[in-house]
Formats: C-alpha cells, sequence, structure tokens
C-alpha cells in the first residue's frame, strides 16, 4: 500500500528534515573567497581531460567535500571569469565552501581523445566510468577535500552522472542523474520505442553529432552543409519527401547517425550503450530526477529508477518528478533548495539528520504548467514511499460512441471497427504553432490538441466528464485491436484532459511501430488486413483530473515532424527509405481496445 502525504508547495512546508532558509548568493562575495584554476588531468591511458576547479581560497579545517559535472559541452568561460552556474545551479555549494568541479568529457572541446556517443562501459581500457575514477582520484591529491565526493548533472550530464556511480571508487558517496538518457532505442532524444524523432534529432544532432576536426573552446566539430531549415519545420520536412533526403548532407559524416542506419532493432549495438546493464548495490547514494514534461528525456528517470530497484535495491535510492521541461528544475529553488541540497549534505557532508522520502513528487493538474521557469507555486507536494507501478483501470474504446467506457463493448455484441487513412503527404501536424517555427517546441507537451480533433487521419475517444477529481500517478499502458492494409504503421496514441471550455491539455503522447509488436529485437511487418495486437507503454504521467474534466484519447499515424513519418511499406531501411516507398494505409482500430490508467478517485 502506497503511503501517500501531502504538503504545500510553500517552502515552509517542503522542509524535509531541514532547518535552513533558501540561499541567497553574494557575486562579489563568492568572487573573492574562491579560486579557479584550469589543469589538463591525465587519465589511466595518457588522455588529459579538460577541467575546471572552483575551491575555497582558504580551505576549511577538514577539507571541504566536492561536488563535481562531467559534461560533452563547453567549460565557458575560460581564464579568469567564473561561470554563472555557480550562482544558479551550485549556489548551495559554493555557498557552504564546496569545491566545484566542472570536466569536458574526452575527445571535447579542449579534452583529449576521442568522443564516443553514449560509450559503452566496461569496453576495453578507458570509458567515462574509468574516466571519473581516474578525475576523483587526482582530486583527492591535489585538492583540500574531506575525502568525499559527489556527481551530478542535466541531461547528457545526467548520462554522464550516471556512469559516474559505476567508477566504484570509495569516494564517491553520492550521484544524481537528472533527465538522464536510459535506452537510446526505446526512449529519449532521438528514438521512441525504434521509432525516429526527426525534429530533435535534426536539430539538436546537426551541432552535437558531427565529429571533432581538433581540441577547440568552440567545440572544433565539421560543419555540415545543406541543413538549415527553410521556412517552416512542417513544410521544411514534407518538401523533402522522405527521412533519407532531409538527412542526405549527414551521409558518411556522422558515425553516430550511420550507425542509426545499421542498427534499426535492438541489438547489442543499443544494448551495449545502457548503463543500467552494470547497476549492482555496490553503487553509491542516487537521486534520480525527472520532468513530467520534459520533451528530451521524459523516459530515461523513471526507467533508469526502475533499473535501480531491480539491481541496487531500496536503500539510498531516491526519485523527484514536478511538472518541469528538460532542465526546469534548475530554475526551482524549491528543488534546490529543499531536496537537491540535502540528498548531498546527508552523504558528502555526513549530515545523517536530514532525511529524505524515497519519491518526492509534484503532479501537474487543470491549468498549463510554467514549467520553463520551475513554476511550481500550485499544488501539492507529496511524499510517497514508492512510485506507483501495479495495474490500474482499464478503459476500452467504445468505437460505436466513440466513447472511453469502463466495460468492453464486444462483451455484449458484435465487435466494431472505426478506421482513417494514413496519407504520408497530408501528416497530421504536431502541435499548432509548427507552421511558424523552426524547431521543435518543448511546449508541445503540455500543448492544447483540439484544433486537429476534426481531422478524418484521427480517431477521438472521450470519456464522462468528472463529478470528483481523479488523481492520475504511475504507468500508462495500452493495448489495442487492429488491422491495416500496409506491412507497417505507426500508432501514435495521445492521453489528453479536456477542460470545461473545450480545450485538450496533452498529457502524455509517444509513439509505437507496428514492426516492433512482438519484440523490439526483431521486425515482423504485418499481413494486409489480418488482425493483430498492439500492446506498448506510454511514459509514466503524474497529474489531477479536476470536476467537470474528462479523459480523451487521441489515436492516429501520425505527428509530423516530431515523428518521422513511416514509409508504411516494408523498405529495406526505413531510415533510408525513398519518397517513392511512402505509401498510404487504411487503418481500422477493432473494439475490444484499452488504455489502463493509474487511477485513483478521490472526494
Amino acid at each position: 500500500m502506497i503511503m501517500i502525504r501531502r504538503m504545500t508547495a510553500v517552502l515552509t512546508a517542503l522542509l524535509i528534515g531541514l532547518c535552513a532558509s533558501a540561499i541567497t548568493v553574494n557575486k562579489a562575495e563568492i568572487r573573492q573567497k574562491y579560486c579557479k584554476r584550469e589543469v589538463m588531468i591525465p587519465m589511466r591511458d595518457g588522455v588529459r581531460l579538460s577541467t575546471a576547479i572552483y575551491e575555497p581560497a582558504e580551505p576549511r579545517e577538514g577539507g571541504s567535500p566536492v561536488i563535481m559535472m562531467r559534461t560533452p559541452y563547453s567549460l565557458r568561460p575560460y581564464g579568469e571569469e567564473f561561470t554563472s552556474n555557480l550562482f544558479t545551479y551550485f549556489a548551495n555549494y559554493v555557498s557552504r565552501g564546496y569545491i566545484v568541479v566542472y570536466q569536458s568529457v574526452r575527445g571535447t572541446y579542449l579534452s583529449e581523445g576521442e568522443f564516443e556517443n553514449i560509450r559503452p562501459v566496461g569496453e576495453g581500457g578507458c570509458d567515462d566510468a574509468s574516466d571519473c575514477y581516474d578525475t576523483i582520484e587526482w582530486l583527492l591529491q591535489n585538492c583540500r577535500t574531506n575525502g568525499r565526493v559527489g556527481v551530478k548533472g542535466s541531461s547528457y550530464p545526467g548520462f554522464y552522472a550516471t556512469v559516474a556511480a559505476l567508477c566504484a571508487h570509495p569516494a564517491l558517496k553520492a550521484v544524481s542523474p537528472q533527465a538522464p538518457v536510459g535506452d537510446w532505442f526505446k526512449g529519449d532524444d532521438f528514438q521512441h520505442n525504434g521509432a525516429l524523432m526527426m525534429a530533435d534529432c535534426y536539430s539538436f544532432g546537426g551541432g552535437f553529432l558531427p565529429p571533432r576536426v581538433h581540441p577547440s573552446e568552440d567545440g572544433g566539430k565539421i560543419s555540415l552543409e545543406g541543413c538549415k531549415v527553410e521556412g517552416n519545420l512542417y513544410d521544411h520536412f514534407l518538401s523533402k519527401g522522405s527521412v533519407a533526403e532531409a538527412f542526405r548532407p549527414w551521409s558518411d559524416k556522422v558515425p553516430f547517425w550511420n550507425a542509426m542506419k545499421a542498427h534499426r532493432s535492438y541489438d547489442s549495438f543499443w544494448e551495449r550503450r545502457d548503463p543500467s546493464r552494470h547497476f549492482g548495490k555496490d553503487m553509491p547514494a542516487i537521486m534520480i530526477v525527472g520532468g513530467l514534461f520534459d520533451a528530451e528525456d521524459c523516459y530515461g528517470p523513471l526507467y533508469s529508477y526502475r533499473r535501480l530497484l531491480e539491481s541496487k535495491g531500496r536503500e539510498d535510492v531516491y526519485l523527484v518528478e514536478g511538472p518541469w521541461d528538460h532542465g526546469g528544475w534548475k530554475k526551482s529553488e524549491a528543488f534546490l533548495d529543499e531536496v537537491e541540497y540535502p540528498f548531498f549534505a546527508r552523504y558528502l557532508e555526513g549530515r545523517e539528520d536530514l532525511t529524505l522520502p524515497p519519491v518526492t513528487l509534484l503532479a501537474s493538474r487543470d491549468s498549463v504548467p510554467d514549467f520553463s521557469k520551475g513554476g511550481i507555486a500550485d499544488g501539492e507536494w507529496e511524499k510517497l514511499d514508492s512510485w506507483p507501478d501495479g495495474r490500474g483501470r482499464k478503459l476500452y474504446l467504445n468505437v460505436a460512441e466513440r466513447s472511453l467506457d469502463e466495460k468492453s463493448p464486444c462483451r455484449t455484441r458484435k465487435a466494431l471497427a472505426a478506421g482513417y487513412i494514413s496519407d504520408p503527404e497530408n501528416p497530421i501536424p504536431y502541435y499548432e504553432k509548427v507552421f511558424v517555427q523552426k524547431k521543435r517546441d518543448k511546449a508541445y507537451m503540455a500543448s492544447d490538441q483540439s484544433w486537429v480533433e476534426g481531422r478524418s487521419d484521427l480517431l477521438c475517444f472521450k470519456g464522462e466528464p468528472q463529478r470528483d477529481t481523479l488523481r492520475l500517478v504511475g504507468p500508462l499502458r495500452v493495448g489495442l485491436k487492429l488491422r491495416q492494409s500496409s506491412p507497417d504503421a505507426d500508432y501514435i496514441v495521445l492521453l489528453l484532459d479536456e477542460w470545461p471550455d473545450g480545450r485538450q491539455m496533452l498529457i502524455r503522447g509517444d509513439v509505437m511501430p507496428a514492426r516492433f509488436r512482438k519484440g523490439f529485437d526483431r521486425l515482423s511487418y504485418v499481413k494486409a488486413d489480418r488482425k493483430f495486437s498492439l500492446e506498448f507503454s506510454l511514459n509514466d504521467i503524474a497529474h489531477y483530473l479536476m470536476p467537470g474534466h474528462r479523459l480523451v484519447l487521441h489515436i492516429q499515424s501520425s505527428w509530423y515532424p516530431l515523428v518521422a513519418m513511416n514509409p508504411q511499406s516494408a523498405p529495406e531501411n526505413d531510415l533510408e527509405a525513398e519518397a517513392e516507398d511512402y505509401k498510404k494505409a487504411r487503418i481500422s482500430v477493432l473494439e475490444g481496445s484499452w488504455i489502463e490508467i493509474p487511477a485513483i478517485q478521490l472526494q
């Protein structure tokens, strides 16, 4: 039985075993009390990593704890100037005399060696875990530390924080992976369930993935010609006619893109890049942080958390989830002062009086959250003994009524079907503003989807308006009964909160290709007009459906260009499909289909 204790978001009620006020940083004072040095720390193979160390000018008795972030991004500003992160994301630590360390991972910016995206751990003589070990060893010998080190980071630095937890250095006591990558094939960033998240891959990957020519303060990477978005995002990709054409400038120039094309099912290439396969009981204390509206890495935090519980157990494992976008928690004083800092203080300062609940949660409600500013003033924080993981309540798709019902209609009558034509030349836009934007907009994660409801290539099912509050916290599972005229198609399921005024706030949405219905390790194309089942999970949710609101479900086969259009044929490789490979498909959704929601009715 999950125990829930509610707390208001007022800071005085949010204290978790800590009697301290929020930190106000005096920038001038920090600059006087801290020194910066830039060093090249040698690894065991002779490669040197560019590192910026901010340390107290007057070391305190017994030494200082170390808080470190390892990153593939720049350590700007170089030279004597201090990073602005000292006064925000690391404010609690410099205010208390910690040593703050930034390091560029091997092969990035001024660090030597070769960069490999999501480099596997435990293969060869050196990897990102051994680099973390060697760095800690150097810091202990060359800085006035208290012998305790913590690592944190968000997004890619969150991935490197996860890998740091595998380094097995005895001085590493606490790690906080925030929005960490979990599995690059099944979720996060460039792929969801094996489907290409095209807009993200194109815009972010075009700058991040090209190989480095030489060490440089500006990255030193080759530039890709012909990758500029002309006009708006939707029309730009539609005019290309295929994924192959859109990404042609990447061919033979971006190693990771070539690897993605070479591994279109879940094989050892992807498995080796999942750090969770190395999780074990000897890992340090870990606090996973995730955002409920994180457009980049919504999958990774809960995936990593569950894998930790399986491998490490529940001791010293914590989870924090809130209504944030990607990295939005870094702007939340409540999180930084009352959740993150107590975690590190407990393990790096020996503050055993500071206790944390296993799960700290702030669910979203009936207003679009200002997640870009860390806006968490409304609603209530909850302390949970564990994240809900049990079976939920099934709502069946009533095809005749286009409704969501507690009982399956096909139990009492012959099953019906509702259908649509999925046309690659006219895909459903993922967001209303896509026609004026050149990049994917993070606000789509909580956007109004009612504007597409009248399209003929979308099915809409509605529940009854709520009389009481419905608490939805935990996993979402979908089971579809289907027929299609094509060998393959994508199924995009959107769960929405329809307000009394008709707006439909997106709570969760994701894609599942039919070709992976029998497992991600094989391609299983569909026989035309044969019935088949497709079951999959959406990312977990934490949302309160308020009285007068109702749940709405959209089922569609395109969400463009957030998700690359499925060719809906059987090309040898979906990422190399040309314009002539894209075909229309007739889709039928049958009664007996369902969505399982983690629902608790509240008075």
